[in-house]
């Protein structure tokens, strides 16, 4: 064998032995590390909402009312059941000078009141959450959330979603035959579609236990990232693409790991 080919086909080996960095990634979506809600903590319709999908708000902030005409007439209605009671109440007392067993009805009646008073102290009570307040402050992510008046909500149903600016990490959707690579603590950047050329540093937190089917990518992991410097510029929805370090490896090892997993699925149709 000519020496050139031997010293070519050393060279060869070597290269394909030799360590490379390797990274690996996928798609990447911005989102909210911690979902927090604005809640309707009582029942009713929502009558009016002040905010729009990508407004900010601070935490306090009026984001909807509820109708509020079923609650006054309840209240109203209790009320003048209270003066009734209290009304009959005096009667049997003024009686009570000629028939003392006035006294004894007297005393049914103001039970009957103590419990419309407590009724009354209760709608009181939830008329105060007539109020959709902001429970933090951060930029509203759900989607058309100003169509929703009109709409009938339940007590401790969600009404919108609000992203807190130093919670916002990165999803990345790992192909199935590479999140065996990734790990906990590796390092890697992102890159936005409206700043390509821009990578944010970030760091893997977390691995989902179990693959989700893409109808374009097949089965992918979502790897959940989180920025080094949360950045003020981004926003939950944003889109780009993710690059985890992996570590090294080389590209013998590559090669064959990928003819491998393309004989297994070769192999499917035999079986």
């Amino acid at each position: 064998m000519p020496l050139f080919l031997i010293c070519a086909s050393a060279a060869a080996l070597l290269l394909l032995l030799i360590p490379v960095s390797f990274s690996v990634g996928g798609e990447a979506l911005i989102a909210s590390k911690e979902k927090q809600y604005a809640f309707c903590k009582i029942g009713g319709l929502i009558d009016k909402v002040y905010v729009r999908r990508g407004d900010q708000v601070e935490k306090g902030q009026k984001l909807a009312t509820l109708d509020a005409r079923e609650m006054e007439h309840r209240i109203k209605s209790e009320e003048r059941q209270f003066e009734i009671l209290t009304k009959e109440m005096d009667l049997l007392r003024s009686r009570a000078i000629d028939d003392p067993s006035m006294l004894s009805k007297n005393k049914i009646v103001e039970l009957k009141r103590e419990s419309v008073r407590a009724e009354l102290d209760f709608l009181r009570w939830q008329s105060r959450f007539l109020v959709i307040f902001a429970p933090v402050s951060g930029f509203i992510v759900t989607k058309d959330v100003e169509t929703l008046s009109g709409k009938k909500l339940e007590a401790g149903e969600p009404f919108c979603e609000i992203a807190e600016p130093g919670l916002l990490c990165a999803d990345i959707f790992v192909p199935e035959d590479r999140i065996t690579r990734v790990k906990p603590g590796q390092a890697g950047y992102i890159y936005l579609n409206n700043e390509p050329r821009r990578g944010y540093k970030i760091k893997v937190d977390e691995i989902a236990p179990r693959a989700e089917v893409d109808p374009r990518l097949g089965n992918v992991y979502k790897v959940i990232a989180i920025f080094d410097d949360p950045p003020g510029r981004i926003k939950v929805g944003m889109k780009g693409v993710g690059n985890i370090d992996t570590g090294t490896t080389n590209i013998w090892s590559l090669v064959t790991l990928r003819l491998a997993a393309r004989l297994n699925q070769l192999w499917l149709y035999f079986w």
